[in-house]
C-alpha cells in the first residue's frame, strides 16, 4: 500500500514500557484491529459518534491533532480534520525506528470543511495504549 504522509508529531520516549494489552470497545467506538509493530501490538480504535444520530463537534484545528500530543506509551486520541473541499479516506500511521505501519483496516472517509470540525468531515482514532518511541501521524489510504 503507498501512502502519503500528510503530518507527523514526534511521541517522545522516556522509559521502555512492555507491551500494551488490547483494549475492549466502548459503545461508542469499535475495535477495528491490532497490528503488530516489533514487540507491541498496538490496539486502536474508531470513534462512530456519527451511528447515533446527533452532530459532534471537535475542539481541534484543521489536519491532524493528538491528545495528549506526548502521551510516552498512555492512550492518545488522533484527530484529523479534513479542512480542504474534497472528500478523502484517511488512515492513521505510526512510524517506529523509520519502518511505517499503516492501520489501513482503520480507514475513514472524511467530507468537505463546512466551517467547522466535525464527525462529517473530521476521522476520530482512540489509542488504547500507544508505542512510546512511535512517531504517529496521518496518511491518505
Amino acid at each position: 500500500m503507498r501512502a502519503k504522509v500528510l503530518f507527523t508529531a514526534t511521541i517522545a520516549m522516556i522509559l521502555a514500557l512492555p507491551a500494551p494489552a488490547a483494549v475492549a470497545a466502548t459503545d461508542d467506538q469499535v475495535t477495528t484491529g491490532s497490528p503488530t509493530v516489533g514487540a507491541s501490538e498496538v490496539p486502536i480504535r474508531v470513534s462512530d459518534a456519527s451511528r447515533f444520530g446527533t452532530q459532534v463537534i471537535y475542539d481541534v484545528g484543521c489536519w491532524t491533532t493528538f491528545r495528549p500530543p506526548a502521551p510516552g506509551g498512555a492512550p492518545m486520541t488522533h484527530y484529523y480534520a479534513n479542512c480542504a473541499n474534497t472528500w478523502d479516506i484517511v488512515c492513521p500511521a505510526v512510524y517506529v525506528n523509520g519502518v511505517p505501519t499503516v492501520y489501513d483496516r482503520a480507514w475513514q472517509v472524511v467530507g468537505p470543511y463546512p466551517g467547522v470540525a466535525d464527525d462529517t468531515n473530521t476521522a476520530v482514532w482512540y489509542y488504547g495504549a500507544t508505542i512510546p518511541n512511535g512517531i504517529y501521524t496521518t496518511v491518505f489510504c
